[in-house]
């Protein structure tokens, strides 16, 4: 009976947790959405309204024509900060919303889809990409070689540093990084680093996520 129980307290734990989750992100994306209409009022979006960039046939990662590679297809080919950055965003949502010990594939889908939706509201630039396929195959890029490390090394779930200029960014601040640029059309590798970015908006992995 005693491992009866522990099963059903671990699947409980389990659905408490996502149902945690759900509520955090659909308190979010209403805070940006009405953020977003608020800006709106009595003034035009300049947002590339109808722009719609589509997802390339087969797997990310894989050579043409199996596959298409991530960067380019997101038209970031001349832009590897900013993509780095996405990336960035990738990981850090995995860590706060998804099981990070298991693939895209074995991820909730509903909970999925919601950060997908709250990646969409917070980076304007994903808004052009249908079902913001981009930031599902970062995000399934991270988790997949995530899971292989944990795999490999058997050890517990730590959290993880690339080593990357945005490790030390929380959401809000690769939002204003992402956001800032987006509208200056200007975030390429070969752009000085961003020195407005104040030591508040930069965290480690495991605090104000």
């Amino acid at each position: 009976m005693a491992p009866k129980s522990k099963k059903i307290t671990n699947k409980t734990s389990k659905i408490n947790t996502v149902a945690s989750h759900i509520s955090e992100l659909k308190y979010e994306i209403h805070q940006l959405q009405c953020k977003e209409n608020h800006g709106k009022r009595g003034s035009h979006s300049n947002h590339q309204q109808g722009r719609c960039i589509r997802k390339p046939k087969g797997s990310p990662g894989r050579s043409f024509p199996k596959g298409y590679n991530i960067q380019e297809a997101m038209e970031l080919g001349k832009k590897k900060r900013q993509y780095n950055a996405f990336s960035a965003v990738a990981r850090q949502l995995s860590w706060k919303y998804l099981d990070v010990t298991a693939t895209l594939r074995n991820q909730d889908q509903f909970v999925l889809n919601m950060v997908l939706s709250l990646a969409q509201e917070k980076y304007k630039y994903l808004q052009k990409f249908p079902s913001n396929w981009p930031m599902r195959d970062l995000i399934g890029r991270f988790l997949r070689n995530y899971v292989q490390y944990l795999k490999k090394q058997e050890i517990e779930t730590t959290t993880s540093d690339d080593g990357d200029e945005f490790n030390g960014y929380n959401l809000d601040g690769l939002a204003e990084v992402l956001n800032r640029n987006e509208n200056k059309n200007s975030m390429d590798e070969d752009e000085p680093q961003d020195e407005e970015i104040t030591r508040k908006e930069r965290s480690p992995a495991a605090e104000n996520l």
